[in-house]
């Protein structure tokens, strides 16, 4: 029984219970219906992986191309300790990963900003930033780093720094 039906009902008094009845019912068949576990989900089939940060586990530079499901939890699992990996389609994915290791300050950044296939080989162009000296930047430890999934691959990954 909602507003507008009591609206349009005069004389017929509005019964609040019935409304909250109502809408807990259908809120228990929407979490019914939504309801997944997490083994139930199906990974992403597109590349939609795209994570930037500067917190990580990862503290020495690298570079890798990940074309398994199982080297990217391990990976994921060293980087980000105690969270769930994403869930995506590595049947249809490469997760390229660049990590800039340690920094003892904010303000460093490390980006994979172009990707090109060629015809034997991929190139990843990864782009790095460092906060200008005479500028005042926070003094904390960070572990600069981007992941991003690209169409699958089976051709060798060179990453080009600039």
């Amino acid at each position: 029984f909602t507003h507008a039906q009591a609206m349009k009902a005069p004389g017929k008094p509005f019964a609040a219970a019935e409304v909250v009845n109502q809408v807990r019912e259908a809120v228990s068949e929407a979490k019914t219906k939504r309801k997944r576990t997490f083994s139930e989900q199906k990974p992403s089939a597109t590349p939609a992986l795209n994570i930037k940060g500067y917190r990580c586990g990862v503290t020495s530079r690298r570079a890798v191309a990940l074309n398994t499901r199982e080297e990217f939890e391990s990976l994921w699992r060293e980087a980000f300790q105690g969270t769930a990996p994403p869930l995506i389609d590595m049947e249809s994915c490469t997760v390229l990963a660049v990590f800039m290791g340690e920094r003892p300050s904010a303000g460093h950044e490390t980006v994979i900003v172009n990707v090109r296939a060629l015809a034997d080989s991929v190139i990843a162009t990864v782009s790095e930033t460092s906060p200008p000296p005479e500028k005042a930047h926070a003094a904390v430890m960070t572990q600069p780093f981007h992941l991003l999934a690209i169409g699958k691959t089976g051709a060798p990954v060179s990453f080009e720094y600039r």
